[in-house]
């Protein structure tokens, strides 16, 4: 929202693999989510409700919008095979592995909230709901993806890349704000219910005398 913390100088080698800006963008997002860290999650439901609500939006408003200005979802859904055989299975099961790998961990997960449930079946309702909601994040980001290549002329996988790609006007900067403030607080809450809960519950298991 500031033009000029995008000027700030870099001072950083680029064997670093990363800027000064990008840097001290990483300590402000751990200097505003540490407090958070420290509110018992039962107390957290309200962020969780907003980053239910936000996270959604956004994704869908950047794939609207994205899609109206290309006019139609692009062409890679329409691109032709250039792998076949077994390379074309190994690229599926590597695919499917990375899918799933990443969803594994929530998977595993679910038991540091469903102790909290008033019934052990409380969890049953994942089943249906992991596949669905990754399933329909996938589709989201390839024709966001898709639609990308037609405005930008590559494709861009990130939607961050795609906010970034607002900052040449005032309305542009702002609509980037609430979109990277949207995808911030997602981020906050993956971090507290995905990494930090859990690990929080096993350092109580191994060390009950020091950590409750």
């Amino acid at each position: 929202i500031w033009p000029s913390y995008n000027r700030i100088p870099n001072h950083l080698p680029k064997s670093a693999g990363i800027t000064t800006r990008d840097m001290i963008s990483y300590f402000l997002f751990w200097i505003i989510q540490l407090p958070l860290l420290l509110i018992p999650p039962t107390r957290l439901r309200y962020l969780f409700v907003v980053k239910l609500i936000a996270a959604p939006v956004t994704a869908l408003a950047t794939l609207g919008w994205i899609v109206h200005k290309a006019g139609g979802s692009g062409e890679l859904f329409n691109l032709p095979e250039t792998v076949h055989g077994s390379t074309r299975v190994y690229l599926w099961l590597g695919a499917m592995s990375s899918v799933t790998g990443s969803w594994s961990t929530l998977a595993c997960n679910i038991p540091d909230f469903s102790r909290y449930a008033r019934s052990t079946r409380a969890q049953y309702i994942q089943l249906p709901f992991l596949p669905f909601i990754c399933g329909l994040c996938s589709v989201m980001g390839i024709i966001t993806t898709s639609a990308s290549y037609v405005v930008y002329g590559e494709y861009l996988w990130n939607p961050l890349t795609i906010v970034e790609k607002w900052l040449d006007n005032p309305g542009g900067r702002a609509a980037a704000f609430f979109a990277a403030l949207s995808w911030y607080i997602a981020t906050v809450g993956t971090n507290i219910t995905a990494n930090s809960i859990s690990a929080a519950n096993d350092m109580t298991v191994m060390f009950p005398r020091f950590i409750n």
